[in-house]
């Protein structure tokens, strides 16, 4: 697959972070980006039958959001009962769900932390969790490399 028809899903807390890998995405020319704030929010998005994504970048330390704020953000985005059970708390829940779901564990994973060490990133990568982990704030050439690896560029 050529990287310009990727649709991917961009899910971290901070902004900065968002804006900075939307941009290094443009200018790999992918353009089809969905950005959203955590776990639960992505999930939803996921499970959505009007998305579709070939690859989700996620932030691996997201904070804690109320499960009265995630019921009241699911029934009013996507009204999906199963989602409102699920405790995702961090990036890892997430591609651990990812990896557990027969629709999506095909989908390319990219974990992101400021405090991820070398061991704990092969233990994620070598479980199939992850396909790749990266420094956050990834570089454009950290990013180019992971894709280079999946799709043409």
């Amino acid at each position: 697959m050529n990287v310009n028809k990727l649709s991917v899903l961009i899910i971290d807390d901070q902004q900065e972070y968002q804006t900075q890998i939307k941009n290094i995405l443009n200018k790999l020319s992918i353009t089809n980006i969905t950005v959203c704030e955590n776990g639960n929010i992505g999930l939803s998005l996921l499970r959505n039958k009007f998305f579709k994504f070939d690859l989700a970048i996620t932030d691996w330390c997201m904070p804690l959001y109320s499960r009265r704020t995630i019921e009241r953000l699911q029934k009013q985005l996507y009204r999906d009962s199963e989602l409102r059970e699920l405790p995702i708390k961090n990036g890892i829940d997430f591609c651990h769900y990812v990896r557990n779901d027969t629709a999506l564990y095909e989908m390319r994973l990219i974990l992101c932390s400021a405090c991820l060490d070398v061991e704990k990133q092969q233990g994620f990568i070598k479980s199939g969790v992850v396909d790749a982990c990266l420094k956050q704030p990834p570089s454009l050439e950290e990013i180019k490399y992971c894709l280079s690896k999946w799709y043409s560029l």
